[in-house]
C-alpha cells in the first residue's frame, strides 16, 4: 500500500510539475509578444487587458490537453523467440530527488511569502498609526517611511516634503490608479510569481 501511495504522489508531482512548465511556457509566450511588439504601445488599457488576459489563460490553458491521433504506417513485424519476463525490482530510496525537488519549490514559495508579507504589513501597520486626510476620492496619509509616492487601495502615500502643488499632481495621478484598481493587477501578478 505504502507503494501505490508513493506511486500516486509521484503521478501528482509530475503532472503539477507538467502545469508549470505550460504554463511557463504560455507566460515566455505573452512576454515575447507584448516586449517586441506592445511595450512601446501607448494605449496603456489595450496593454493592461492583453497582460492580465495573458496571465488568466497562462493559468488555465494548461490545465487541459487537446488529443489529436497521427497515423504512422505499419513497421514490418519481428518475431521473438523466446519470451522474456520482465520483473520489477524496487528499491526503497529514503529521499528520492523528487523529494528534494518539492523541498526545493516549497522553500521558494516560503521565500517570496515572507518577502510579500515583509514588505506588506509595514504598510498596514502606517495606515493604523498615521493620521489619514480625505483628498478628493482618496485617503492621504503623509508619511516619511517610504521616498516614493504611491497608492494602496484607497490611500495615498506621500513624503511630507512634497509641496502642496506636486501632492496635488500626484494625487491625480495615483487616483487614476485607484480607479482602476491596478492593484488587483499588482495581486495577480505576485501570485502567480510565487507560484
Amino acid at each position: 500500500q505504502t507503494r501505490t501511495v508513493e506511486r500516486l504522489k509521484l503521478k501528482t508531482m509530475e503532472a503539477f510539475a507538467t502545469y508549470l512548465f505550460k504554463s511557463s511556457v504560455w507566460l515566455t509566450g505573452f512576454a515575447l509578444v507584448y516586449m517586441l511588439f506592445l511595450r512601446n504601445e501607448r494605449f496603456f488599457t489595450l496593454n493592461r487587458l492583453y497582460l492580465v488576459s495573458g496571465i488568466l489563460i497562462s493559468i488555465i490553458f494548461p490545465l487541459f490537453t487537446w488529443h489529436y491521433t497521427v497515423v504512422l504506417p505499419l513497421a514490418p513485424g519481428v518475431e521473438v523467440s523466446d519470451p522474456q519476463v520482465l520483473g520489477e525490482v524496487s528499491t526503497e530510496e529514503p529521499f528520492t530527488s523528487q523529494n528534494l525537488l518539492l523541498l526545493l519549490y516549497l522553500s521558494g514559495i516560503s521565500f517570496l511569502l515572507f518577502r510579500i508579507l515583509r514588505q506588506t504589513l509595514p504598510v498596514f501597520w502606517i495606515i493604523r498609526k498615521s493620521e489619514t486626510h480625505q483628498y478628493r476620492s482618496a485617503k492621504l496619509i503623509r508619511t516619511d517611511a517610504y521616498p516614493a509616492s504611491f497608492s494602496f487601495f484607497s490611500f495615498v502615500f506621500v513624503n511630507p516634503s512634497i509641496d502642496e502643488i506636486e501632492t496635488n499632481e500626484i494625487v491625480n495621478h495615483e487616483l487614476e490608479h485607484i480607479r482602476q484598481q491596478h492593484w488587483i493587477d499588482l495581486l495577480l501578478f505576485e501570485i502567480l510569481r510565487t507560484v
